[in-house]
């Protein structure tokens, strides 16, 4: 996948972004697009995660006890506005929390989502 947002003009700094490790360039992503936090971490922690998902190929996890979304990648990191998490419960696909439990999902996407 390519990241788009990731080429531009300056050859030095896309040499530099393309030899970092995946954690690096989120991290680089959220300092250098999402410097002030615009509720990302209370009440718009979907959003953030979609964001993530799009912008690097991620899956979107929900933490049902912190009532958060998070983004992981394919090495089992987690990622939220703050960057880097370890998560203090087991993160359920977001894909799948609709057969999980459906009432819940709906309430989810009622009050978090839109």
């Amino acid at each position: 996948m390519t990241q788009k947002w990731a080429v531009g003009s300056n050859p030095t700094l896309c040499a530099r972004f393309k030899m970092m490790n995946l954690e690096n360039k989120i991290d680089e992503f959220i300092h250098r697009r999402f410097p002030i936090d615009c509720n990302w971490l209370n009440g718009n922690c979907y959003w953030f995660a979609h964001i993530l998902c799009e912008a690097f190929g991620l899956k979107m996890y929900y933490l049902e006890i912190a009532n958060h979304f998070v983004a992981k990648d394919d090495n089992d990191n987690y990622y939220d506005w703050s960057g880097k998490i370890i998560p203090d419960e087991n993160p359920i696909l977001w894909e799948d929390m609709a057969d999980r439990d459906s009432l819940l999902a709906e309430r989810i996407v009622r009050d978090c989502v839109r």
